[in-house]
This record gives C-alpha cells, sequence and structure tokens, in this order.
C-alpha cells in the first residue's frame, strides 16, 4: 500500500517510499485527530489495513487511561510544538497493549498554519522485556543472601551487592574501582589468576572454600563459585563471583569431626582416635625401632560405685580418673577412653634403650595405679588394674597389640586388683610361651 500524504499540497515520491518501508510506524493526522496517513510498519504494529482506519479518530490507538495523556499531546500541537521521544503504551487491533516509544511533530502549510501532525511509534517491546528481565536480575542479585560481585580481567571490582556489603564490610562505593586482591590474605593471592586461568580454560570455579579479609581486618571462610563474563562478541569481559559465608559450617564440621575422635564425657579421645595413633606410633617404631608402650587400665569393682552412687556418680568417677591420668603424662603421650571403665595410655618415644623404656613405662604405671586409688568422689573410692605392653617392632596388627595389653589388665585383676601387671616387649617370649606358640586367648570379660 501507499502511504497516504494528503497533508502535503506536493508529494515528494521519494519521501513517501522512505515513509513507508520504514521500519517505525508512521501515522499522519488532521489536527481534529482524524487518521491520514498510515505505513505497512504502522500496519504491522497495531493489526489495521490502512483502508480500515483512514478517516478515523487516533484515539482507537489510545487504550482508556491514557487518555488525559492524548490529550497533552493533542494541545501541544495545536500549539505547534513538537513532543519528545518518551515512552508509553498503545492498543492494537486484537486489544493488546503494546509498548512504543512516540514523537510527534506538527506539520505546517508554507504560509505556516498548522495543517496535522505526523506520528512516529517505535515498538520497544524488544527492549521492555530485556527492561523487565534486567530489573529481575537486579532484584534477584539484591535479594540474594550470598555475596555476588564482579571483576573485570585486570581484577578490578566492577559490581558489589548488598550481601558483599554484609559479608566483607565495604560498601559498594568503597569497594567499586578497587583491586580485587585487597581481600585476599598474602597467602591467597595466587587465587585470582589461579581462578582467570580455570575460566580462561573454559571451566566453572564450583563451590571453592577460601578464606578473605573483612575490611575490619578478620578473615572470613567462604564456599565461592566463579562464572564468566562475556561481551557482545562472546569474548570475556571479566568475572562473576558468588560467596557465601562458610565460617558457621566449617566450625560445625570441625565440632562433628572432633566429636568423631572425643569421648563426649571426658573429653578424652575416643577408641578410633587411639587407634588412628597406635597405628601412627607403630609405624615410627617399625621404621626407627625406637621404643613404646601401652598401658590397659580397668576400674576395679566400678559395678559397684554405679549401683551406690548412680549413673552420675558413676560418671563423676571417670571425669575424675581421666583428669588424674592426664596429669601424670607428657605432652607427647595419649590417654584415651576406650569406653565403660576402661582407658588406654599410649607412651611414645621412650628411647632405644629397652630396659630404660621398661623403667619408664613401669614408673608411668605404677603412678597411675596410685593416683587412682586415691580418687574420692561423692565419698566412693576406686582403684585400677593396670597391664603394660612394651612394644618396639610395629609389625603386629593394631588390635592385637590392644588385646595383648588388654590381657596384662586381666592378670593384674587376678593378682587381686589395684596393680600393675608387666608382659614383655612385642616379639619376646613370656617364660611359660615358647616364640613358637601363639599368644593364650583373654579371658572372659569381667564386668569389674
Amino acid at each position: 500500500m501507499q502511504m497516504d500524504v494528503r497533508l502535503t499540497r506536493n508529494a515528494d515520491p521519494l519521501a513517501t517510499a522512505v515513509v513507508d518501508y520504514s521500519r517505525e510506524a508512521i501515522i499522519s493526522r488532521t489536527m481534529d485527530g482524524r487518521i491520514t496517513g498510515w505505513n505497512s510498519a504502522a500496519e504491522f504494529l497495531f493489526g489495521y489495513a490502512s483502508s480500515a482506519v483512514l478517516g478515523h479518530r487516533v484515539d482507537i490507538l489510545v487504550p482508556a487511561a491514557f487518555d488525559a495523556e492524548q490529550q497533552r499531546i493533542d494541545s501541544q500541537l495545536a500549539a505547534g510544538h513538537t513532543v519528545e521521544a518518551f515512552d508509553t503504551l498503545r492498543q492494537t487491533r486484537a486489544g493488546e497493549l503494546v509498548h512504543v516509544a512516540l514523537s510527534a511533530a506538527p506539520i505546517f502549510d508554507r504560509a505556516g498554519n498548522t495543517l496535522g501532525a505526523v506520528l512516529v511509534l517505535r515498538d520497544i517491546q524488544q527492549r521492555k522485556r530485556l527492561e523487565a528481565r534486567l530489573r529481575f536480575f537486579e532484584s534477584v542479585i539484591t535479594s540474594s543472601n550470598d555475596a555476588i560481585t564482579t571483576r573485570d580481567l585486570n581484577g578490578v571490582i566492577t559490581s558489589w551487592n548488598p550481601a558483599a556489603e554484609r559479608l566483607y564490610g565495604y560498601s559498594a562505593n568503597e569497594a567499586i574501582g578497587r583491586p580485587l586482591a585487597m581481600m585476599l590474605p598474602p597467602e591467597h593471592l595466587q587465587e585470582l589468576d589461579a581462578i582467570l586461568d580455570q575460566i580462561k580454560s573454559g571451566k566453572r570455579v564450583e563451590h571453592f572454600e577460601t578464606v578473605r579479609v573483612r575490611r575490619d581486618g578478620t578473615r572470613v571462610a567462604i564456599s565461592l563459585s566463579a562464572s564468566p563474563i562475556l561481551d557482545e562478541f562472546g569474548h570475556l569481559a571479566g568475572v562473576c563471583a558468588i560467596a557465601r559465608d562458610v565460617s558457621v559450617a566449617r566450625a560445625r564440621r570441625a565440632e562433628m569431626e572432633r566429636w568423631a575422635l572425643q569421648d563426649p564425657l571426658t573429653g578424652l579421645p575416643n577408641r578410633r582416635a587411639l587407634l588412628d595413633r597406635l597405628a601412627v606410633v607403630m609405624e615410627k617404631t617399625r621404621r626407627s625401632g625406637v621404643q613404646a608402650a601401652l598401658l590397659f587400665i580397668d576400674l576395679d569393682d566400678f559395678k559397684r560405685i554405679n549401683d551406690l552412687a548412680g549413673h552420675a556418680g558413676g560418671d563423676a568417677v571417670l571425669v575424675e580418673v581421666a583428669a588424674r591420668a592426664q596429669q601424670l603424662l607428657r605432652a607427647g603421650d595419649t590417654v584415651a577412653r576406650m569406653g565403660g571403665d576402661e582407658f588406654v595410655v599410649l607412651l611414645d618415644d621412650l628411647g632405644f634403650d629397652r630396659q630404660a623404656a621398661l623403667l619408664h613405662a613401669t614408673a608411668v604405671g605404677q603412678k597411675l595405679v596410685d593416683a587412682l586409688a586415691a580418687v574420692q568422689v561423692l565419698g566412693l573410692s576406686c582403684s585400677a588394674s593396670v597391664g603394660l605392653l612394651m612394644f618396639s617392632d610395629g609389625e603386629s596388627p593394631v588390635e592385637e597389640m590392644l588385646q595383648r595389653a588388654d590381657r596384662a589388665m586381666y592378670a593384674a585383676k587376678k593378682a587381686g586388683k589395684n596393680r600393675l601387671c608387666v608382659v614383655p616387649v612385642v616379639g619376646e617370649a613370656t617364660p611359660s610361651q615358647r616364640p613358637d606358640e601363639p599368644p593364650p586367648p583373654a579371658p572372659p570379660h569381667d564386668p569389674d
């Protein structure tokens, strides 16, 4: 179709073609609002053929809520003023609202009289969708509990959300434009280049645990994820990082690991921790031949204490026993609670002289017997039977070492309790056992 140019006395064919094939809707109108021109882009945008709208009022495009806006446009045109482009809504033939950028200008004859006006409406639907999407993502970023930041390829901070302000202590104004390296401890400075290299290779950084320095100088443990920022040509332009404070989670994990290796009543290492420690010491003795010792402790008649004082009284005795045992040991020695009323002491680094090592371990064992016999809790006393096992070869299984020390403890019980029983260094035969004989079986467990 051809643009109706009846408002112009001398229509220019070239101008008519330009108008008709413009991507923007161009509409001409009289001063009273009658449509006199309607190009192809207007037809496409609003759904009306030119034959259906010519002679009709331009108000057919104006939603009811925008009547006052249209009146202001009419007033400006009547006064001979141009209407600068602004964003608004207009209505299609199907009744749908479309976003347009509208501008208008009056048309004058040679005498300067206003003949009408031309309207130019550009479809900005896609721009509005992008703006809405941008607002959505901005809202997500602003309301996120995770610190979301971006940096350029030189490590300079380019954006900083409110969660980043809370996590790191810097306001956006303080952070943007400054190097991200200001928040890295000296030992972590190489991370920025490492992260950038990984992203350049096409890989994301996922849940990387590291440390950053807050504005006040304190350190915070974070879980960091990073992804590339690409420009309009698909080239890497920067890095987006999402960080979450994991200090509490890390502390909780450490606490869980600690309780997994710690007796909750006495605070001593538990059986699992002792086995790990014993394996390390045995490997050391195997390599070097240094002497070490195990002392297996079992409280005598502990059932009687529980019967008389209840479990609370029994627990108080166990706590006191643990405290006294710790007081007698060197810093490198270990005392662990195996469970119930059983404890094990591991003496490490006793030197290479077997006799001197045995004398030292025996002295520690006797001190334990004496100290535990002096325990008084809630008017209740206790004693202990202690079995001592020396070792230096480190070849036997860990559980077998505990069993041998356990047998020595039961020998002490059979001998009258409240005493120490010593077995020779692992690998040496006892007077009643030939070297080629297996160790005797452990006796049945005495509840006392």
